[in-house]
């Protein structure tokens, strides 16, 4: 708990540091499966330490992206300080039910970690445990790999744009529907750029496929967004008027995205 805590306050003060990531690999790959393990498995008869430290590597690794899909149905979503707060939080409350099941049994029955480690010879070693750390060995070996590959692909990332039409209070679903003639009614146009380098968008309105207006050149660096709110009118009644927005970029004459919404114009 101490290394877990000392771990989020070094992340709280933004402290970017080998010593982050040394503290974070045993944050995220062991200590959620350890507590875990001692809180079903308090007593010393219960479990061998080899088979504990296999297991609490694997329980980790499956608990940590139970915790992030939980974390992905709710308004945080998956970040570093939702998740840094959802391992903490789960870490501790595994303590506690572990250090209070321990309480009940007597002294010499309480599993603890013990720090003193022989060395024995391979052969000399119970088959079960050699299989327990070749194993163990694996799990970290996966466990590193993955987190390399995570590492390189965040670097690099996805390549692509996010163009979004929202309603004109910035709300999914809050469309115009209904128009009259020459009413203007305005919705929240969004550009998000993620294309790793720095673009120049441009959007075209358009009413039944004929050109209204030309909305740009919005240059965007990667990360960027442009949001803005884009008025749509028409001078005749029609049910069903197409409403397009055709967005290109670099000057490209094919749109590279394309929305469309259904408006009626009434007298």
């Amino acid at each position: 708990m101490g290394i877990s805590v000392f771990l989020a306050i070094l992340i709280s003060l933004g402290a970017a540091s080998p010593l982050r990531a040394v503290l974070a690999l045993p944050f995220i790959l062991f200590f959620p499966g350890y507590t875990l393990t001692t809180a079903l498995l308090p007593g010393k008869k219960d479990m061998g330490g080899i088979e504990r430290i296999v297991l609490s590597f694997g329980l980790s690794i499956a608990v940590v992206p139970l915790l992030g899909l939980i974390l992905n149905h709710t308004p945080w979503g998956i970040s570093l300080y939702p998740v840094l707060i959802i391992v903490l939080l789960f870490t501790s409350v595994m303590s506690m039910i572990s250090l209070s099941r321990r309480k009940r049994l007597p002294h010499g029955e309480r599993y603890t970690l013990s720090w003193r480690f022989s060395k024995p010879g391979w052969l000399e070693m119970p088959r079960n445990d050699r299989v327990l750390l070749v194993t163990l060995a694996g799990i970290i070996f996966i466990g590193l790999g993955t987190l390399g590959l995570t590492s390189a692909n965040q670097r690099t990332g996805e390549i692509y744009t996010e163009f979004y039409v929202l309603g004109a209070a910035g709300k999914i679903g809050d469309y115009p529907g209904e128009l009259k003639t020459n009413e203007t009614k305005q919705v929240f146009l969004g550009v998000v750029n993620h294309e790793q380098r720095r673009v120049t968008y441009n959007v075209e309105l358009r009413l039944d496929g004929s050109k209204k207006k030309d909305i740009g050149p919005i240059e965007l660096e990667h990360g960027q967004t442009w949001e803005g709110n884009i008025g749509i009118s028409a001078g005749k009644p029609k049910n069903k008027m197409m409403v397009e927005f055709l967005l290109t970029k670099d000057g490209e004459s094919v749109p590279y995205r394309s929305i469309h919404l259904w408006v009626d114009v009434k007298p």
